[in-house]
């Protein structure tokens, strides 16, 4: 096996919960991803008004779990959380819940084409602008032919 030099930071992981149904021994997976939420800055309501006053801050982002079944989605704040809402549905002695993770060099491999494109695109269109800028100054700074 040949060593990986990929910094964990740059690492994607597949998350899921299995369960296993303890009656049949049947197993499910359940996908699972961790989003973060943030509020966007937006002008504050007071200062639209005209009012000195600032606005109260604005709330922290908030990281969450959210595991996808059929018929229902799940949002916890963490493990635990998870843990416990899962369990309403899923009673122990009936079901054994595990959360899984593994990592996932194809979306790693998707991720850094997607980037590599992205940067192409974003340096042709930065190298179209400056060509552009350039030919407008020279057009108005040209001698005008008699």
């Amino acid at each position: 096996m040949q060593k990986d030099d990929t910094p964990i930071d740059r690492q994607i992981f597949r998350y899921w919960v299995e369960l296993r149904d303890l009656r049949d021994r049947s197993v499910r997976e359940l996908p699972a991803k961790v989003v973060q939420r943030i509020l966007l800055a937006t002008k504050g309501k007071r200062e639209r008004r005209g009012e000195t006053e600032p606005d109260p801050p604005e709330r922290p982002s908030e990281i969450r779990i959210v595991v996808q079944d059929i018929d229902r989605t799940w949002e916890a704040l963490d493990k635990d959380d998870l843990s416990r809402q899962l369990r309403e549905r899923y009673a122990d002695g009936v079901f054994e819940r595990s959360l899984k993770c593994q990592r996932d060099p194809e979306a790693e491999e998707r991720h850094w084409a997607a980037t590599k494109e992205l940067i192409r695109i974003i340096a042709r269109a930065t190298v179209r602008r400056m060509l552009a800028e350039e030919a407008a100054k020279q057009t108005q700074g040209a001698p005008v032919p008699d």
